[in-house]
C-alpha cells in the first residue's frame, strides 16, 4: 500500500484511474484492489504460488502481456 500511494503522488494517478497488471493474485491484484484500484488484468503465470487464491470479481484475464490492450478494448 505505502508503495502505491508512492507512485500515486509521483504520478499523479488516483486508485480509482489505475490499471493493474499483473501475475500474481495476491502479491499483485489483491494488493492493488486492497489500495483502492479498480481496473486490473491478471496474466498467466509459470509460479504455481502466483496462481493461489481467488481471483476478485471484475478482474480482466488477458494470455499474455501483448494481448492486454486488444482484451481490454473487447470487454467495453
Amino acid at each position: 500500500d505505502s508503495e502505491l500511494c508512492g507512485l500515486r503522488l509521483l504520478s499523479g494517478v488516483s486508485p480509482e484511474e489505475a490499471l493493474i497488471v499483473g501475475d500474481s493474485i495476491t502479491g499483485d491484484i489483491r494488493a492493488a484492489i486492497d489500495a483502492g484500484v479498480k481496473h486490473a488484468v491478471l496474466l498467466p503465470s509459470p509460479v504455481p504460488f502466483y496462481k493461489s487464491g481467488n481471483i476478485p470479481e471484475g478482474v480482466i484475464r488477458a494470455d499474455r502481456i501483448g494481448t492486454v490492450i486488444d482484451t481490454l478494448l473487447s470487454t467495453k
